[in-house]
């Protein structure tokens, strides 16, 4: 009786991604964020429906979780938590290809990750002649079992039928004399069409078929599951036909392939968690695909094997070269490689030697070829064949005895003491060149029943610590440390590791360190003692390089080996300085370098992916443009060759800086060279942005009229299907918010003054834009060109409704761009909590990049000062700089003149002049040169006593000129001074013409001359100088004359530096003292002249 599961599924036919991988059509695996998977659980989400109205052009069928019912722990009681729980498979009917929809299911924002539903295959043996092995038709003998120690294994425990092994394969003959009677059969399920034990299968009572969901695992499609069946679990002492390593472990038979498929394995990721589900302790995948990675997988395998503590055994591939096959080369799962047995020369016996398929991820080989296997063509059928398809169940069934010897053991402890135990074949010359890609060796049953001394060390984690955290970038020095575990015996004090790389630009320094002893299942992070590693600066791009650790512990003769594997060097470098975490490529593009956003941590901002797609366009006409982002359907523009790839630079102006150059030289291009910048602060305000600098060079011979440039941006904030754009002219901004309350916003801000360019972009079939994600004509060169070329063209996109799905192109139009001239644009990538704070960062952005890219302020002499009447020629010659403007006043409508110094002919009056320097992007602060015509002087002075004097008398020159600030004296006879109040004592008589030249504080000047007289004395005079004393000198209240040396009367008179008489007095009768009272006079000099008969005297006192 053949029955079927509860709810019955359609199963979708089988087609091929645009890799050419076959998966299952219209079908699409996600998994669920945890909060939104806590909505659907809690009720308050009902997804299907949420789903159908978001991408209601998709056509969703169906949305059901990939496995229901699943016996699932609190995660607080799990020791893992694959989260297989939250997995997802998506039917739609639209024409969407795959890609497309896995697009648009990312940009709702409920899914970690969502991928094709990849479809395996049976292992495939290539016909190139190096490939084949001799077999001998006539052996029949299966005589691998006695290489692998089997029969010696066999008289120490043949496993018991609670143990069974999981064979996930195309279905087997159930009727087969060697298979019938070790097929696990669920007693608890009868054939009675009903769920007698409630797993949600209906008499699964031997297995299931999920390629045709129902209860009937017999191979129809494939005789594959008969074969693979037959060499784990082939009954043992029925005297028919062969014997499964496994004896008298049962396997359970689950059907993974559609009866019409071909033998195509759709559903064995499904067959592996209804393996785990039901009892499996072992599972057998002899199929697989190469490299074919999937998260969906690996979380399933990581359920099955952690959760459900299964030991997974998975074919390593039957091609002819090194390769990473998928499941067998997932974590938790043990790889399975071919080897033959042949005679060895250096030997002198016979070895095993690799066959098909190797690789660092192989962890153990066993005999895949001339292998006796049951046929599926009859109930006694049996025939030779060869794959590492028949390796595997080998050691599944060698896992099962293992596991029912030892049920303390954990499925992963399980697989390590299968390895361990291994002959190691790799020391031989004829494998010498697969060392390390054979796994540990060849399986022996024997020693892993009986091995009670060797330890299993495993990485358990492992830290890169750089100059950049822990990103391995070119011309890096780092550390490597290691978390390692022991899954098996105990450890020596002795053990220790050492680190190698082959590739030839990485160094290894300090490659050995102690791990020392550690117990069973004992963990040890090795923090301290590290291994030093450095990176070559030429090191190419995006290289997977695999770094070697060796293990050794003399003391328990145990030596091991394990593989990593590193990316070194990406094409892209992650600024994460600040708030923002932005990731520069060197390819035009940021956020990822290609096209499938697997290279690259895109633009995060509060935990939240703000950007799906972002790169530069750069055109010259409608058929002319040069860019990197999407084109035709699934592709994108790779217009732009790298020149120098990008790398972290020493910081100038920044906290973090990278550089990159690139080009467009095609004949068909617009031959420009670009040199890019980018700059990142840490502190507030600077923190919310990322500045990305473009020195674009017009590398053709001839001037381009118009250079359009821009950013196209694919915003996807939150919720993509939720998203409106906008421009904002006050700050030059185009910028994108998510419509929810406290959605965020993300924009980019023009930083150069040039013309702008905004157009944004409403992502479908909307009335009036353009639509990038056509999949039919994809986004054009002459849409791109119409997105550039019309500057604010259009404003606004996600406007109507609570939003949609917006792209934005936001740039500069550079006109006039002469052959080999450079221009220099910039632009912020900002993000925000608001609008307010988006503006306000966007201003801090451009105030940041004007001060780091301002030319130095000319250092020049500020003034130069002429006299009224002068006509004169200057120079002006500024230095910090090499090229200014000057101005006749501030700002560019006033340029008089552009170069490195100024000249200026026969300058009449005051001016003014401001300078700047242009030798950055952004003109300097001007500086100002006054030029000032100043009036002179007016000279101008008194003579003390009077302009006829007697000669030896001393005669006083007073300065009374006006605005002077300088002089010089000449008393007409070559002698001079420059006192203020200068004294002279002419000794012959004659006319002298005394000259004063009084200069200003601009050195401007005037000339005054008077005539002094000078005579023979004719009466008591100069000489007799000391006839009158005076004193207090200097003298405050009362000036005291003495004058009792004059025998007449006189008239004694006081006179200030002006010439001006203050005091006089007439004294008609003879005073021996005269006080004279000059509490009045303020301070200053003053001069005494007292005149008796023919006598003149002249005294200078100072008044205090």
């Amino acid at each position: 009786m053949k029955t079927t599961a509860q709810n019955q599924l359609e199963i979708p036919g089988i087609s091929t991604d645009k890799k050419g991988r076959k998966i299952l059509r219209n079908t699409i695996n996600v998994k669920l964020k945890p909060g939104i998977y806590d909505s659907i659980r809690t009720g308050k989400l009902n997804l299907e429906p949420e789903l159908k109205k978001i991408l209601k052009q998709a056509g969703i069928r169906e949305v059901k979780a990939l496995f229901s019912d699943l016996d699932i722990q609190p995660d607080h009681k799990r020791k893992f938590s694959s989260g297989i729980e939250r997995l997802h498979r998506i039917h739609y009917s639209a024409d969407y290809s795959i890609e497309d929809m896995i697009d648009l299911l990312m940009r709702t924002g409920y899914v970690e990750y969502a991928e094709p539903v990849f479809v395996e295959e049976m292992l495939y043996l290539p016909n190139d002649p190096k490939a084949q092995p001799y077999i001998n038709q006539n052996d029949t003998s299966l005589f691998y079992l006695s290489r692998i120690k089997a029969y010696e294994a066999w008289d120490i425990h043949k496993g018991d039928t609670n143990t069974v092994i999981g064979i996930i394969d195309t279905g087997v003959r159930p009727t087969h004399e060697d298979l019938k009677d070790n097929i696990k059969y669920n007693w608890n399920d009868p054939i009675d069409g009903v769920d007698n034990d409630n797993d949600g299968y209906i008499d699964n009572f031997a297995g299931w078929d999920l390629g045709d969901n129902d209860n009937n695992p017999t191979a129809s499609g494939s005789p594959h599951g008969t074969s693979v069946a037959s060499i784990s679990s082939a009954t043992g002492d029925n005297g028919k036909g062969g014997i499964g390593t496994g004896f008298k472990c049962k396997f359970m038979p689950i059907k993974a392939s559609p009866t019409n498929a071909g033998g195509a394995i759709a559903y064995g990721y499904e067959g592996l968690v209804y393996a785990a589900r039901h009892g499996c302790k072992v599972a057998n995948l002899s199929w697989g695909g190469s490299g074919a990675f999937s998260q969906t997988n690996q979380d399933i395998i990581n359920y099955a094997a952690l959760e459900k503590d299964v030991l997974i055994v998975a074919a390593a591939g039957n091609t002819n070269k090194e390769q990473d096959y998928y499941p067998a080369s997932y974590d938790n799962v043990m790889s399975v490689a071919a080897c033959d047995t042949a005679y060895s020369p250096s030997a002198g016996k016979l070895i095993e030697i690799r066959r098909l398929t190797y690789s660092t991820y192989v962890d153990i080989c066993a005999q895949g070829i001339n292998i006796t296997i049951a046929s599926n063509n009859g109930d006694n059928a049996y025939t030779r064949d060869l794959g590492s398809s028949y390796s595997t169940p080998m050691v599944a069934g060698a896992a099962a005895i293992v596991r029912s010897k030892y049920p303390q053991l954990t499925a992963i402890q399980a697989a390590e003491l299968l390895r361990v135990t291994a002959d190691v074949m790799d020391t031989f010359p004829e494998n010498l060149e697969y060392k390390g890609k054979m796994g540990k060796g060849r399986l022996n049953m024997y020693r892993a029943l009986t091995d009670s001394v060797s330890p299993a060390i495993r990485i358990a984690g492992y830290k890169y610590k750089g100059q950049f955290g822990t990103y391995t970038y070119s011309g890096d020095t780092a550390t490597l440390s290691f978390k390692f575990i022991n899954y098996l015996q105990p450890s020596s004090a002795n053990l220790d590791v050492s680190l190698s790389c082959d590739a030839p630009y990485i160094h290894v320094q300090d490659n050995k360190i102690s791990i020392g002893a550690l117990n069973t299942l004992e963990m040890i992070e090795k923090t301290d003692d590290v291994f030093s590693i450095t990176i070559d600066e030429n090191a190419p791009n995006n290289a997977m390089i695999k770094f070697r650790l060796d293990f050794q512990d003399p003391t328990t003769n145990y030596i091991d080996y394990q593989y990593i594997t590193l990316l070194i060097n990406p094409d892209y470098r992650v600024i994460d300085t600040n708030q923002i975490s932005f990731t520069v490529a060197g390819n035009g593009r940021h956020c990822y370098s290609d096209k499938d956003n697997t290279r690259g941590k895109g633009m995060v901002y509060k935990n939240s992916s703000m950007i799906y797609e972002t790169g530069l366009m750069i055109a010259t006409d409608k058929n002319t443009v040069s860019d990197c982002v999407r084109s035709e359907p699934y592709n994108v523009d790779q217009d732009f060759e790298v020149t120098r790839p990008i790398n972290f630079v020493k910081p100038i102006h920044s906290n973090e800086e990278t550089y990159a150059e690139f080009q467009d030289m095609r004949s068909t291009g617009t031959k420009v060279k670009v040199k890019q910048r980018t700059y990142a602060w840490k502190n507030n305000p600077d923190d919310n942005y990322v500045i990305v600098e473009y020195k674009i060079q017009n590398a053709s011979d001839k001037t381009i009229d118009t250079l359009y440039t821009g950013l196209f941006t694919d915003w996807d904030i939150n919720e993509y299907n939720y998203n409106r754009a906008d421009y904002d002219y006050t700050d030059n901004i185009g910028y994108c918010y998510n419509t929810f309350l406290n959605g965020l916003y993300g924009g980019i801000s023009i930083l150069t003054e040039d013309n702008p360019i905004c157009f944004s972009i409403d992502n479908g079939n909307v009335a009036g834009t353009i639509n990038p994600n056509d999949n039919i004509n994809g986004f054009s060169t002459q849409e791109k060109f119409s997105t550039l070329s019309k500057g604010i063209g259009r404003k606004q996109a996600g406007a109507s409704g609570a939003g949609y799905d917006v792209s934005q192109v936001v740039g500069v139009s550079l006109y006039n761009m002469k052959a080999n001239e450079t221009r220099t644009i910039a632009f912020a990538y900002v993000a925000a909590k608001d609008l307010y704070d988006l503006k306000m960062s966007s201003r801090a952005a451009r105030a940041k990049y004007y001060e780091i890219k301002k030319s130095p302020l000319p250092v020049v002499q500020s003034n130069y000062s002429f006299c009224k009447g002068q006509q004169t020629d200057i120079t002006i010659s500024p230095t910090n700089g090499n090229t200014f403007n000057f101005y006749k006043s501030p700002g560019p409508p006033n340029l008089l003149f552009t170069g490195k110094e100024f000249h200026i002919e026969n300058l009449t009056k005051t001016d003014t002049i401001f300078i700047s320097s242009i030798d950055s992007l952004f003109e300097s602060n001007l500086a100002r040169v006054a030029l000032n015509f100043h009036e002179s002087s007016q000279a101008d002075f008194s003579v003390i006593p009077d302009t006829v004097i007697d000669i030896n008398s001393r005669v006083y020159f007073v300065d009374q000129s006006l605005n002077s600030v300088n002089r010089l004296w000449d008393f007409g006879n070559g002698n001079n001074s420059t006192a203020s109040l200068a004294s002279y004592t002419y000794d012959t008589p004659g006319n002298f013409d005394v000259k004063l030249i009084a200069e200003n504080s601009y050195g401007c000047n005037d000339t005054l001359i008077k005539t002094i007289t000078v005579r023979v004395a004719t009466s008591i005079n100069a000489l007799n100088d000391g006839l009158v004393n005076i004193y207090p000198n200097p003298v405050e209240n009362y000036l005291t004359l003495n004058l009792s040396q004059l025998s007449s009367a006189c008239t004694i008179s006081i006179v200030n530096v002006l010439g001006e008489e203050v005091y006089t007095e007439y004294l008609d009768t003879q005073f021996s003292n005269k006080e004279v009272n000059t509490r009045n006079l303020t301070s200053g000099v003053y001069f005494l002249k007292i005149v008796s008969g023919n006598m003149i005297l002249t005294k200078k006192f100072n008044k205090l």
